[in-house]
C-alpha cells in the first residue's frame, strides 16, 4: 500500500534553527517560541545552518517527546526572510535562553550540589541539548568541578 504524505494536515510556519546536536539533528524555534526537532537526514540534506530562517512543515512530535518539544519538522525549505521577522525570532530565542538559564539556576540552588548535564536535564525537564546550550552560553556563571572518592580494596 502506498501512503502519501498529506501536507494540508501539517502546520506550515517559519522556523529559526537554534542549534545542532553532536548526532547531526537540530532544534529550531517557531515565531511563537515553540521548539521544533529536525532529524539529521533533513539537516544534512538541506544543509541547515544555525541562526538561519526556513519554511517548515511541522507535525506534532511523538507523544513521549511532545511535552518538551511540541513539533518535529517533516519538510524544510529555504526562504528569504525580512529583517523584522528575523529580529522577532532572535528576541524569542534570547528570551527562551534566559528562561532556561533561570530554571537551571533554580535547580542548582534547590539541590545545592554539583550536577551533570543529564541530571540538570532530568530535574529541569529540559532536553540535554538546551541545558548544554545554557551552560555554554553562560560559561562565566558555572564552575565545572571534578569529584573524587576514597579508594577501597574493591576499586
Amino acid at each position: 500500500m502506498t501512503q502519501v504524505f498529506d501536507v494540508t494536515s501539517t502546520n506550515r510556519t517559519q522556523i529559526m534553527v537554534e542549534y545542532s546536536t553532536d548526532t547531526g539533528s537540530a532544534f529550531a524555534v517557531t515565531p511563537a517560541g515553540e521548539q521544533v526537532f529536525i532529524n539529521s537526514r533533513i539537516v544534512s540534506r538541506m544543509e541547515l545552518k544555525q541562526g538561519r530562517i526556513y519554511e517548515a512543515f511541522l507535525v506534532p512530535n511523538y507523544e513521549d517527546k511532545r511535552a518538551m518539544i511540541p513539533w518535529r519538522a517533516m519538510r524544510v525549505e529555504p526562504v528569504p526572510v525580512e529583517n523584522e521577522i528575523t529580529e522577532t525570532i532572535k528576541t524569542i530565542n534570547e528570551q527562551q535562553l534566559e528562561e532556561d538559564f533561570n530554571t537551571i539556576v533554580e535547580v542548582l540552588e534547590e539541590f545545592d550540589w554539583a550536577m551533570t548535564i543529564e541530571e540538570l536535564s532530568e530535574e529541569s525537564g529540559m532536553p540535554t541539548s538546551r541545558v548544554k546550550r545554557v551552560i555554554d552560553t553562560y560559561k562565566d556563571h558555572f564552575v565545572r568541578v571534578d569529584a573524587y572518592m576514597l579508594k577501597t580494596e574493591n576499586n
